[in-house]
């Protein structure tokens, strides 16, 4: 297993995309397809399961290491903030309301 380093913006999205470590190894390890990018920068792809996982990451070779730069799933949007949802919730729920008078007065048409 070669050595894995993850920038704080990797970290970052491991956490709010609620990805598996394990599965991030696996496709930068075992991966079903590769596409150089730019700068040295390489993106890993593979599908496991039902999710597409793609992970961006660049040979540093004085540390013999893979720095993993990005992750995410294909086709997985990132969930909201729960800080955004508390802000918003009032909101949400006047549209709510105001659709579901709006539908009351004038009917479903």
């Amino acid at each position: 297993m070669p050595k894995i380093i993850y920038t704080t913006h990797a970290q970052e999205r491991i956490r709010l995309r609620r990805l598996n470590g394990r599965s991030i190894e696996a496709t930068l390890t075992h991966p079903d397809e590769t596409q150089d990018l730019e700068d040295g920068k390489k993106k890993f792809i593979k599908l496991q399961g039902q999710r597409l996982y793609h992970v961006v990451a660049q040979y540093k070779s004085d540390q013999h290491a893979w720095l993993v730069i990005s992750v995410w799933v294909r086709g997985e949007e990132d969930p909201p903030d729960y800080l955004w949802l508390i802000i918003t919730s009032p909101f949400r729920l006047l549209w709510w309301l105001v659709k579901f008078i709006f539908r009351l007065l004038f009917g479903r048409n």
